[in-house]
């Protein structure tokens, strides 16, 4: 339980860190000013698109959980 526990980890920290980066896309080397602000922005969105993408998985993650737990509630013994 424990191996399936951590390979989940390690898939969503995976799944979530390639999207964030795939937004974000590369930071150059050396920036100007203007350049800065741009990735500073288009950095922000990123990280908000990942923030919605993990709040939304919680949250189907809890209605499952409810689920589960209403269903096994239910259930004659």
């Amino acid at each position: 339980m424990v191996t399936v526990n951590q390979l989940g980890l390690l898939v969503g920290v995976a799944t979530f860190g390639t999207l964030y980066l795939n937004l974000a896309g590369r930071l150059p080397a050396a920036l100007p000013g203007h350049a800065l602000g741009t990735f500073r922005h288009v950095s922000a969105h990123a990280e908000a698109i990942s923030f919605l993408a993990l709040a939304g998985l919680a949250v189907a993650g809890m209605a499952l959980a409810v689920t589960h737990i209403a269903t096994r509630h239910h259930a004659p013994a």
